[in-house]
């Protein structure tokens, strides 16, 4: 056994200390997270250049397998690039494929037209939290309202040329 002169200090942490140490990592701790925060009524709309972080998201999206036309009252009038429009439901299925978007349908007579739109350099992001005053939000936390807006030029093909007339961009 060693012993140290009085002057000399040890180095290094004591059993003491690693023993205090080990206990409050073994120790079970309730910890509340959460992706987002928020306030009541915030609101945000920012354009900015479109990230890896997005595209990535973009690639992910599933759509369905029809899609039906928003009509109004005066529909067929209120259609517009449709030479037929239909209320009965469309095939659809779309997909992002070599930095561009290809939006495939097809009506119940089988014919079909094309949508294709270069994914852009930006995107608009639009966010806000909905929550009204004493409304306590349940589950997860505040329900948001998110929105990523992509503009671009489109070509448009088969039944989804304009009537009569070539579409900008087609």
């Amino acid at each position: 056994m060693t012993r140290l002169d009085p002057g000399t200090r040890r180095r290094g942490p004591s059993w003491a200390q690693l023993l205090v140490a080990a206990v409050v990592m073994v120790a079970p701790v309730r910890v509340h997270a959460c992706a987002c925060c928020s306030e009541q009524g915030q609101r945000l709309e920012t354009t900015d250049v479109l990230r890896a972080y997005e595209r990535g998201e973009l690639e992910r999206v599933e759509f369905a397998a029809t899609a039906r036309l928003y009509t109004t009252a005066a529909f067929p009038d209120d259609i517009k690039g449709l030479a037929t429009p239909s209320e009965e439901p469309y095939g659809f299925r779309g997909s992002l494929v070599a930095g561009q978007f290809v939006f495939d349908i097809s009506d119940k007579s089988g014919k079909t037209g094309q949508i294709i739109m270069a994914l852009p350099r930006s995107m608009t992001r639009f966010e806000i939290d909905p929550r009204k005053e004493g409304v306590q939000a349940g589950g997860t936390g505040p329900a948001l309202y998110k929105e990523w807006r992509l503009e671009g030029e489109v070509r448009r093909r088969g039944i989804l040329r304009a009537a009569g007339r070539e579409p900008r961009g087609g």
